[in-house]
């Protein structure tokens, strides 16, 4: 067994605490729970170490500290405070394993440990800068932004110019995630601009040039989104950021796929899936195969497509990404109807249509559409224009134009098929509109 009392080479985070009020308030929760010392301890603390510290006889270090808060599940705070000189080093404390559950992907986790923290003016700018990076990663991007924003006053009101540059970028982050793109750009471009210099760091500097880079994909600068893309790249292969690299060598797969060089794109989507396995990031890594499948698809290699696709469904499962193992079922799906595997189209349609969050899931909709195709070979056309109509109005709730446009465009070609030549000519039309639309 560990006593974490002896460890005392670990710097701030090591700090000793001798308050009887510690020891008290440890007693009181463990009482009050039921548990006994060892429940408490269990491997790591020993019983007789816990004894001394709820007797006020005996240090406790804020990592012991911390596993006991855990195990009592209250926070760490709830021990400290009112302890002399020992708050500012327990939220510090707090924060780094705020940090720390943000970047294992436990978002709410790190939120939860935020909530009613009081911290003082010396550490204001980097809880907000947590909070809206763990807010943003729980897909709460408007709120980030405000949050960020009281960040950013306080670090200037601090002179906190080491922290600017990351608030800086995680604002850009919020911005893009509610579509404000313009003001996004220029506060990753501040977020450049305030980390040059001698103390320049590549993952940060990696990180802002992927944002801009996607921006400009967005825009359609395809060219200006490749160049910052080969910049970040060469970033992060000097620090070894894998997890981010995959990001990057994604970005360089769609940027090349929308100039149609289809080599350059599977080629970067195959470095992203080694970039992101070697990281060990399986929901990542289920995504880009998901992409890589539907590559392959486009390239009719449909067997590789199938497996893929498989790989994908089998990562996502390992770490519950529904939605990713969705879109690989429906990924899936299309293959089977290409190959004329019918039975397996419909199981993998219905597999993905029945995890898709809702009616507006893309994984969903394009299920319908693979069921639609299979209903239309069965000769049942009632069920193939409900599937058709119901995946037309959720792609058009959506704002997914183009893919609105192709979907009007296969079912008016069924219609004409069908000899039903108005209402095929109807959907030839909205079809067209909606390209037009889109050009303009």
């Amino acid at each position: 067994m560990q006593d974490t009392t002896s460890q005392g080479r670990e710097g701030k985070a090591q700090i000793d605490i001798l308050a009887a009020d510690v020891g008290q308030r440890i007693r009181a929760a463990r009482k009050a729970r039921g548990m006994s010392l060892a429940d408490v301890g269990r491997d790591d603390l020993t019983r007789s170490f816990l004894s001394l510290v709820e007797l006020g006889r005996s240090r406790i270090s804020l990592r012991a500290l911390s596993i006991v808060a855990s195990r009592l599940e209250l926070p760490i705070s709830y021990f400290l405070e009112d302890a002399p000189g020992t708050r500012e080093g327990g939220v510090e404390l707090v924060l780094d394993y705020v940090e720390a559950d943000i970047v294992r992907g436990k978002a709410d986790a790190a939120l939860e440990k935020l909530e009613n923290l009081e911290v003082s003016a010396a550490l204001r700018p980097r809880a907000e800068w947590l909070r809206g990076r763990a807010l943003i990663d729980s897909g709460h991007p408007r709120e980030a932004v405000a949050v960020l924003q009281q960040g950013l006053t306080a670090a200037k009101q601090r002179d906190d110019s080491a922290l600017t540059p990351y608030l800086q970028m995680e604002m850009g982050r919020a911005l893009y995630g509610t579509g404000n793109y313009d003001e996004a750009l220029r506060h990753l471009r501040d977020a450049l601009d305030a980390s040059t210099g001698d103390s320049e760091d590549p993952t940060l500097v990696g990180r802002v040039t992927t944002g801009i880079g996607h921006i400009l994909y967005i825009r359609g600068d395809s060219q200006g989104a490749i160049e910052h893309y080969e910049r970040a790249r060469d970033l992060f292969r000097r620090v070894s950021d894998l997890n981010t690299l995959g990001a990057v060598y994604s970005g360089l797969s769609l940027a090349y796929n929308r100039k149609g060089d289809a080599a350059n794109a599977l080629r970067y989507s195959r470095l992203s899936v080694a970039a992101f396995t070697a990281h060990q990031n399986e929901q990542q890594a289920a995504r880009e195969l998901n992409n890589l499948a539907m590559r392959y698809q486009e390239l009719d290699d449909l067997k590789t497509a199938l497996e893929c696709g498989a790989e994908a469904v089998a990562r996502a499962q390992i770490v519950k990404a529904r939605e990713v193992e969705a879109m690989a079922h429906s990924t899936l799906a299309s293959v089977h109807l290409r190959l004329d595997e019918l039975e397996e189209a419909r199981s993998e349609a219905r597999m993905a249509e029945g995890m898709a969050r809702n009616d507006d899931d893309i994984a969903r909709i394009d299920a319908w559409i693979v069921q639609a195709k299979i209903a239309e070979r069965d000769g049942d056309s009632q069920l193939a224009d409900d599937l058709y109509v119901r995946a037309l109005g959720a792609l058009d709730r959506a704002g997914r134009h183009t893919a609105y446009a192709d979907t009007a465009l296969g079912y008016s070609l069924v219609l004409r098929e069908r000899g039903e030549t108005e209402r095929a000519l109807e959907y030839a039309v909205q079809a067209a509109q909606t390209k037009a639309a889109r050009a303009t």
